[in-house]
């Protein structure tokens, strides 16, 4: 059986390195190909923020699916890069009220659960319901514009990020952020590279 345990505040400061190196091993794979410089502060961020959240699918004594989320108006966003929190006057150009949205930073499965449509179900609706909670009526979160033809894509090729197979309703927002990272290349070289992520809202009202 699949659990989902929630931590929030002090109780995820023993989870942090479990944190950054899910980070650190998911991102290095297409499509993202980041490669960790040792930058081990953005998961602060779930220790200060006091409506941030942490949930991890548990199964059999192993962690094998984990969110980690917050508001899209947190102060604290604003501290760390690879976030939107530099984009809110974009969002809100669009119509939509940072307040109101909860922001999904990572939201990742371990590679033999990626087609488990179950446990990503299962963390999502509790992402859902702990944003409704806080009075937030829509999720949000932001993904890479994948380039379809690169030479690391591997085949068959299941994402570490399961919004595709969640299959819900989320619409562009019409805002993409950009971020520079070290970029992993197909000759084996690293590389300072722009990359963009669109973001996509869904209304959980």
């Amino acid at each position: 059986m699949t659990t989902i345990t929630s931590h929030r505040n002090e109780t995820v400061k023993e989870l942090r390195p479990i944190l950054d190196q899910w980070a650190i091993d998911a991102y290095r794979e297409y499509p993202y190909f980041y490669v960790f410089q040792q930058e081990t502060d953005y998961n602060t961020i779930f220790e200060v923020d006091p409506d941030a959240i942490v949930l991890f699918a548990e199964r059999d004594g192993k962690k094998v699916g984990m969110i980690s989320a917050s508001p899209l108006s947190s102060p604290y966003l604003q501290e760390q890069a690879y976030t939107p929190s530099g984009y809110l006057d974009q969002i809100k150009s669009q119509g939509y009220n940072p307040e109101t949205i909860y922001y999904i930073s990572c939201f990742l499965l371990k590679q033999d659960e990626r087609q488990s449509l179950q446990t990503a179900t299962l963390l999502f609706n509790q992402a859902v319901m702990f944003a409704k909670s806080l009075g937030k009526t829509q999720i949000c979160y932001m993904e890479i514009t994948a380039d379809p033809t690169h030479p690391l894509k591997p085949t068959p090729y299941f994402p570490c990020e399961p919004w595709a197979l969640l299959n819900k309703p989320f619409t562009s927002m019409n805002v993409t952020v950009e971020a520079t990272w070290p970029t992993l290349q197909a000759d084996g070289s690293v590389l300072e590279e722009l990359h963009k992520m669109p973001l996509y809202v869904m209304e959980i009202l």
